[in-house]
């Protein structure tokens, strides 16, 4: 076998094995892409803040003494979660009366 054989099978040889690699790789990247397509297409991971055809990237809290909502944002802002009318959303009836927007629970001696 003379030089340029050798250099030529080397060169067959990495070429082959590269289509190999750049094949697996691409049947990965397309399972993740069905994946994916299959999870947002279904819904899963939806909650009550997204949109029909996107997500808000908001997640409802809930603060178990209380039973108040809270939202927090992609960035980890948390913030009450207000009805239209400005009421905070899923507290108890005794809580409800406690609640001051933003200001927190009141306390009355």
């Amino acid at each position: 076998m003379n030089q340029e054989q050798a250099i030529d099978l080397i060169q067959k040889g990495v070429h082959k094995g590269l289509n190999r690699h750049i094949l697996f790789f691409s049947w990965i990247f397309l399972a993740l892409l069905a994946f994916q397509f299959g999870y947002n297409f279904f819904g899963f991971g939806m909650n009550s803040t997204d949109g029909p055809n996107q997500r808000s990237n908001m997640v409802v809290r809930v603060d178990h003494q209380t039973g108040c909502q809270y939202l927090e944002s992609a960035r980890g802002g948390l913030t009450p979660r207000v009805d239209i009318k400005g009421n905070h959303l899923g507290c108890t009836q005794s809580m409800a009366a406690e609640v001051s927007g933003f200001g927190g629970v009141q306390t009355t001696n």
